[in-house]
């Protein structure tokens, strides 16, 4: 990932399992395996 705080969320989100990462830039999350939302489709879900 090109932004460190974005990795680091990434990989907190990796290692306590979380199910999900909501933000409002999902083109920062393209190489994560956790599912990434905007605000507006996580409240559309």
């Amino acid at each position: 990932m090109k932004d460190f705080e974005d990795a680091i969320q990434s990989s907190a989100a990796e290692i306590h399992q979380i199910d999900l990462i909501l933000t409002r830039n999902k083109n920062d999350f393209t190489d994560t395996t956790i599912k990434v939302l905007t605000p507006k489709e996580f409240l559309k879900d």
